[in-house]
């Protein structure tokens, strides 16, 4: 979670993409879920007060609203889906995200805005199940051609108005236990320890090196969660 932190605080997404696969190997899907979307939270909460003016408020308020609608899909995925299957839907997705990002699938999106609010709601129902799903809408973004304080108030406008939905209605399905909750509490920690040293990076980097390294994250973490799970397969 302090690298995935990091990385949220310098690209605007990743975090739970980047802690799912190692935290797998020690905690069950479901805690790995509502883990990354409580941290997202507050993460989100700041990223979005620094990049507050470039926000594209109508556009994005439409594609958030369609998230909204997909994100008591996923809550009932993620409370009525086996932890196993759980487990290979994240793999899944992540190693279609960095299909998608080699075969630059983006480009099909161009400049249409009716994409967006179909792309809100499929991305807002896999956040809320899985906890990962943000490279989708970055996707989308990028083929926008918008600048990186564009897109990290944008994804952090999403992200935050999904996650808060996700994690009442995980409270309302009974998933939050005390040992899920104090855990938590100990994580955010490292949590606000690594967001403060990514927002110094992001201060470094020129547009240009941004958007490589959006993808980076993104190959990255998809190539690690593959390998977690090849190793599964031969062990």
């Amino acid at each position: 979670m302090f690298v995935g932190s990091i990385i949220a605080g310098t690209a605007g997404f990743g975090m739970g993409m980047t802690a799912s696969p190692f935290m797998l190997l020690v905690l069950d899907p479901r805690t790995v879920v509502l883990l990354s979307n409580a941290m997202g939270i507050a993460v989100f909460t700041v990223v979005l007060y620094q990049s507050r003016r470039a926000l594209p408020v109508k556009e994005m308020s439409v594609i958030a609203v369609a998230g909204l609608v997909g994100t008591p899909v996923g809550v009932i995925v993620l409370s009525t889906v086996s932890p196993n299957l759980l487990r290979i839907g994240i793999s899944v997705l992540i190693m279609l995200t960095a299909i998608a990002v080699v075969t630059n699938v983006g480009t099909i999106f161009g400049k249409s805005k009716i994409i967006g609010p179909v792309m809100g709601f499929v991305v807002g129902a896999i956040i809320a199940a899985f906890g990962i799903g943000g490279p989708l809408m970055v996707l989308y973004l990028l083929a926008r051609g918008w600048s990186s304080q564009m897109l990290r108030a944008s994804m952090s406008f999403f992200f935050l108005i999904n996650m808060s939905t996700g994690v009442v209605g995980y409270a309302v399905t009974g998933l939050y236990t005390k040992e899920r909750v104090l855990l938590t509490l100990i994580v955010a920690v490292p949590v606000l320890i690594g967001f403060t040293l990514g927002g110094l990076l992001l201060k470094r980097l020129d547009e240009s090196t941004f958007r490589r390294g959006v993808i980076a994250v993104i190959l990255f973490t998809s190539t690690m969660t593959l390998a977690r799970e090849l190793l599964r397969l031969v062990s």
